[in-house]
């Protein structure tokens, strides 16, 4: 997205009452239209579901190939031996720019290895599409709920009303 368009876009937003047009300021007539642009976000987003599947190579190396390794020291409890070796990996998917972190094990060998598997598991359920919910009838308890609730919610709105001439003495 171009830096204008989210200009004019905050612009709109914030002030609606005012138009901004070539950087003036003018009042909105009866003929002013916005137009907003949607655009599909490039990185994968947990809130946007991506429409083709990420293929997943077999092998370990091949997998390797595709993504970016990054060594660091673990924190955490570990003392010495933690605060002078670099035993924690962070794999990067460079594709779907997943990443997975593993700093559990004391070699780097072995968090690698974690860290291959969780990435893997990770890139497997971007590829899982959900199933499309079939609505079902409501069950007998959840509308008895809803009546009791309704039943509920009418005797406060009675106690709300004012007393009648009976009701007075």
């Amino acid at each position: 997205m171009e830096t204008g368009f989210l200009y004019q876009l905050m612009w709109t937003l914030f002030f609606p009452h005012l138009t901004l047009i070539n950087g003036r300021l003018q009042q909105p007539g009866l003929a002013s239209i916005f137009l907003i642009w949607v655009v599909p976000p490039e990185s994968p987003d947990p809130y946007y579901p991506m429409t083709e599947r990420v293929p997943i190579p077999d092998s370990d190396e091949g997998l390797l190939k595709e993504c970016q390794i990054e060594t660091f020291r673990a924190s955490g409890k570990g003392g010495q031996h933690v605060n002078k070796t670099e035993s924690a990996v962070r794999i990067t998917h460079l594709p779907t720019s997943t990443v997975a972190t593993c700093q559990e094990e004391r070699s780097q060998l072995q968090n690698k290895r974690k860290c291959l598997n969780q990435l893997r598991s990770k890139l497997e359920a971007l590829n899982v599409r959900p199933r499309k919910r079939i609505p079902t009838q409501k069950p007998r308890a959840a509308k008895e709920k809803i009546l009791w609730e309704k039943k509920i919610h009418s005797r406060k709105k009675k106690l709300r009303n004012k007393p009648g001439l009976d009701e007075r003495c």
